[in-house]
Parts: C-alpha cells; sequence; structure tokens
C-alpha cells in the first residue's frame, strides 16, 4: 500500500519512498525518504519524457536533468544519506497528465571488511561528505589502466597488495636498486599510497581501494623518506619515469609529493606527455600557492590535476596548500591504508588526498578509455561535477570535493546525448 502524506496548509499530496520498491505514478511528483540506515542510495527514474529532479534536505538542493536512454528518458542521482534525516525529492518538468514515469531508490551495500568503517573517505556516514563511490562500483569495479606511482616505492608483498601484477620497483634515483624494495621501510609512503588506490582486503581482512587493479606500476622516485636527503635528485628521477611511461603505455602518474623548486626541465617533460593524466598534491605547507608556489603542483598543465586535502567535516585540512593553483579536494585526514610488513596506518595530508583522484581516473579511463588527458580533468574538475561546500570558495578552483558518481552520469549523459564538445 503506498504510504501517502497530505501537507494541510498547501494541499499537496507527498509519497514515501521505501527503499528497494519500484512506484510508478503519474498524478503524485513529490517524495519524501527517511533511510532507516545510513548509507549510500541510488535513486532512479524513468520518464516517457524529459523530466528532472530536484533534491532537498536541510544541508543541501539539488537538481538533476534527465537524459535520453534509447526508449526513454532516465533521471539518476546518487549519495550518501544519513539515518533518519528526511530527504525530499521533486519531480520537476511534468505539465502534462499524459506523462508516465516510475521511481526507485536503492541502498547500496557497503563492503565487508576489517577497516572500511575507518574509510570515511569512501563512505562518510557522520556528514555523508565522501568521494560517493559506492553506487559507481555497481557498474564498475575493475580497470585495466596502467598507473604510475611515483613515490618512494610499493612493498608488493602486503598481504592486501599481492593481487598486483608482480612488478619490480622501478628506480630512477641513481641508489642501489631492490626489486622487493627492501628494507621496507623505504617504500612506506608509496606502499600506502597504492594502497589507497588499488588495496583489495584479503579474506575480509584489511581495507578497500577505491580501484581493482593489477596495473599498479612503481616509479621510484624519491629516495629514502627517513634520511634527511629526500628529494634523492627528485626532478631528475621523475622526468625519467616520465619517459618510461610515456613508452610504456602508463596512462596516470600518482605524484603525491611537492617541493619549492621550479624545474623547467620537469614541467616541459610532463606537457610534452600529452598521453599522461598526472595527479598532483597541493603540498602540506599552509600556504597560498599564489603567493608561494610549489612545484610540480604549480604548473597548471592542461594534463594535471592538483590536489588540497579536506577533514572529515568538508574544511580545508589544517596543513593543506590552497588557491587558485589547486583544481579539487579529496580526504585527507586519518586516511586508512597499507603500511610496512602488512600493518596498516591512519596518515593525513594531501599525500593521501592524491591517489582518491586518482583511483577514480582509472575507472573512468577503463569505461571511457578515449578521453584525453584534458577532458579527464575537464569533466572531474567542472562545478557541476564536484560536490559543492562552501567553505571551499575563494581556496579552490572547483570549490569542491570530487565526486565519482557525478563524474560518471556527466559522462553517461554527455555520451548518450552525444552533446560532448570541448573547447
Amino acid at each position: 500500500m503506498k504510504r501517502l502524506r497530505i501537507d494541510a496548509s498547501k494541499g499537496e499530496v507527498w509519497m514515501r519512498l521505501v527503499a528497494g520498491r519500484k512506484y510508478a505514478n503519474k498524478e503524485i511528483t513529490q517524495f519524501y525518504f527517511e533511510p532507516e540506515r545510513t548509507g549510500s542510495y541510488e535513486i532512479i527514474c524513468n520518464s516517457v519524457k524529459r523530466i528532472g529532479i530536484v533534491v532537498k534536505s536541510d544541508y543541501f538542493e539539488e537538481e538533476i536533468e534527465s537524459r535520453n536512454n534509447k526508449e526513454n528518458f532516465i533521471v539518476k542521482w546518487a549519495a550518501t544519506l544519513r539515518c533518519k534525516k528526511k530527504y525530499t525529492f521533486f519531480l520537476s518538468g511534468i505539465n502534462d497528465d499524459r506523462i508516465k514515469y516510475d521511481v526507485i531508490i536503492n541502498y547500496i551495500p557497503e563492503p565487508q571488511c576489517t577497516y572500511f568503517k575507518y574509510q570515511w573517505g569512501l563512505l562518510n556516514k557522520e556528514n555523508g561528505l565522501d568521494i560517493n563511490i559506492l553506487p559507481v562500483w555497481k557498474y564498475i569495479r575493475k580497470s585495466n589502466i596502467k598507473i604510475g606511482v611515483a613515490d618512494s616505492g610499493i612493498d608488493y608483498k602486503h598481504c592486501n597488495l599481492r593481487f598486483l601484477r608482480k612488478n619490480d620497483v622501478i628506480n630512477f634515483t641513481g641508489t642501489k636498486s631492490n626489486k622487493d624494495c627492501e628494507p621496507i621501510t623505504q617504500c612506506e609512503h608509496g606502499t600506502h599510497i597504492a594502497g589507497i588506490i588499488a588495496a583489495q582486503p584479503k579474506d575480509g581482512i584489511g581495507c578497500m581501494g577505491i580501484v581493482e587493479s593489477e596495473n599498479i606500476i612503481s616509479l621510484k622516485v624519491l629516495g629514502n623518506l627517513r634520511n634527511e636527503n629526500v628529494s634523492n635528485k627528485a626532478s631528475e628521477a621523475f622526468i625519467k619515469a616520465i619517459e618510461y611511461a610515456e613508452k610504456n603505455n602508463i596512462k596516470i602518474i600518482n605524484c603525491s609529493f611537492c617541493g619549492k623548486t621550479f624545474s623547467e626541465k620537469e614541467k616541459n617533460a610532463m606537457e610534452k606527455a600529452k598521453n599522461i593524466i598526472f595527479i598532483l598534491a597541493a603540498g602540506n605547507n599552509s600556504l597560498n600557492l599564489e603567493q608561494k608556489p610549489m612545484f610540480p603542483a604549480c604548473y597548471n598543465l592542461k594534463n594535471s590535476i592538483t590536489v588540497a586535502a579536506i577533514d572529515k567535516t568538508g574544511e580545508l585540512y589544517a596543513t593543506s596548500n590552497y588557491g587558485n593553483f589547486v583544481d579539487i579536494v579529496a580526504p585527507g585526514e586519518n586516511i586508512v591504508g597499507p603500511y610496512a610488513k602488512d600493518s596498516y596506518i591512519k596518515a593525513n595530508g594531501t599525500s593521501v588526498a592524491t591517489p582518491f583522484v586518482t583511483g577514480v581516473c582509472a575507472l573512468i579511463l577503463e569505461k571511457y578509455p578515449n578521453l584525453t588527458p584534458y577532458e579527464l580533468k575537464k569533466v572531474i574538475t567542472q562545478k557541476t561535477n564536484v560536490t559543492t561546500i562552501e567553505s571551499l570558495n575563494g581556496k579552490i578552483k572547483s570549490k569542491g570535493l570530487i565526486n565519482a558518481y557525478k563524474i560518471f552520469n556527466s559522462l553517461e549523459e554527455i555520451i548518450c546525448d552525444n552533446l560532448y564538445h570541448l573547447n
């Protein structure tokens, strides 16, 4: 039986949605939903003509237009919703009694592994501010895109990384190479970054990466991070790593490092690598990068995305750099990931925010392999595709947090409607 409510003050009829149940009605266009449990939800509405959905709660309002889906039109929206909070949905654009539609809201089950409850960047049960990845996993989870992690090395023996295709740690630092990345203390940072991108729990033990991928390739450009000489001529090593990546069809390079020195050679090497998207950490100096630029974060290239960090409440993380050189933010506080000798840690800063964007890029390119790095950057950082956070206004170019579901939904709309025209 349909559960209806009449607003006596306005004479309006509302229908209560229950998760998992499909509703079809050509008269009622206003719905409300109160989740029985906090989690990720997706609402899908099919109609015979183009309509839209306006979603409202006490902390946001959003409008989504339908797209052509061959025989009908479809509207899709997803977010992390909180238990017992009220969410209202208005169908807009219905001015004809003959328009028929159906609507359903589905709960997206969360992964069952030991540390997922701490991975607020993937599912933030406190306020819904996460990268909105769970509903994307309904449609795509794996990627064969080659991802380079330009860092300190990766411990491929970690239990959550053993599924990776066994690669040597490719060493560009000029120091003695060790393919198994020993001692482990030399590659803890890179191991953590690789895990945020692509960790997979073993028998339910461990944490979840953003993408299931075998193709995480360690490009060692940093020396022993316990050594005072951290860089080990990192810029020269990074240039060599870029050249290697170009020759070996690596499409994404995660760069969770930052420095004060501008390098024309480094900038040119990145710019010339037109088939690679570089995901760059903004740095952890609490600086406005427009006043004190850091590199490679501030080269401002068409094939790079610079990432700042936010905390669990959605505020810019205390040490994160910011400014108009920064394209987008990602979770950067207490981020769980693999560490040395099958252990795990929580880490902070833009280093751990950057791989969130890298993982999303790998999923996008798997589904849309013909996107250029420029097109990929454009769709990820487009203001309508991020979760807007008011406190980031004037600090971050896109004013928001990466939103994987919005990105995928917008690309589906572009492809289906054949409207993808880039300047």
